[in-house]
């Protein structure tokens, strides 16, 4: 299991659970959502290695909460 941490203050609440949604086929994730931080618990449910799983997660929630943001 991964344990990752994305500060509220830069990522959106709605690009990290959009991208849950995405990846339920290759991680069991769950969220954690506290006052400073949004943590997600990733466990890898295949071949993928956890790791690389939770990098193209971790990006995936970067380019959502960029696109989301008003120009």
């Amino acid at each position: 299991m991964i344990e990752l941490r994305f500060d509220p203050d830069l990522y959106s609440g709605d690009a990290i659970e959009a991208a849950m949604s995405m990846y339920e086929g290759f991680a069991e994730l769950s969220l954690d959502k506290q006052v400073d931080a949004y943590i997600v618990r990733l466990t890898s449910l295949g071949e993928h290695a956890e790791q690389t799983l939770a990098d193209e997660f971790a990006n995936y929630c970067l380019g959502s909460t960029i696109e989301a943001r008003p120009e």
